[in-house]
């Protein structure tokens, strides 16, 4: 039984004006809490280019898209899958990596909220002189009906941001 590998980018370097196709960026690969060595990408709609740390090489890089093609789902586009492989699941990391940046970003900077009965989560932008928590207090008490993202466990205001 083939054992999924648990696959991480550390050290992440996204470089958003040089992305034309693909992302931009440098990253560290760790694979199963062990330090593979760099992954790259010039943004140009290129392939990502694997640098291995010593012992890590084209061998084990075959035997790790091995693993990623039997333990993760492949993608499906109608009626036609696709196997993943590393390049595809360091996309993957990379695009989440955007996402929890953003979303960090808009939760230090803005109420986020939704309003009973429509769809979508509403902000207000906060501006100086006032704070986060002052605007968000105040908000409370005008529209107690709101669910205020900064009111919620991460996993549950993310899942609500990112739907």
């Amino acid at each position: 039984m083939t054992i999924k590998p648990k696959i991480e980018l550390k050290n992440i370097k996204h470089t958003a004006w040089m992305s034309e196709e693909t992302h931009c960026y440098q990253a560290t690969l760790y694979v199963d809490g062990v330090k593979w060595g760099t992954v790259s990408n010039q943004g140009h709609g290129g392939c990502d280019n694997f640098y291995g740390d010593e012992g890590y090489n084209y061998d084990t890089l075959e035997e790790l898209n091995g693993r990623i093609r039997d333990t993760f789902e492949p993608y499906t586009y109608g009626d036609k899958s696709l196997d993943q492989n590393l390049e595809m699941v360091c996309a993957d990391l990379v695009n989440q990596w955007l996402r929890d940046k953003d979303f960090s970003r808009a939760m230090k900077s803005k109420v986020l909220f939704t309003k009973p009965d429509v769809q979508g989560v509403w902000q207000l932008v906060v501006k100086k002189p006032h704070t986060l928590e002052t605007t968000l207090t105040a908000l409370r008490s005008a529209n107690p009906q709101y669910i205020y993202l900064a009111d919620l466990p991460v996993d549950e205001a993310k899942a609500i941001y990112f739907a």
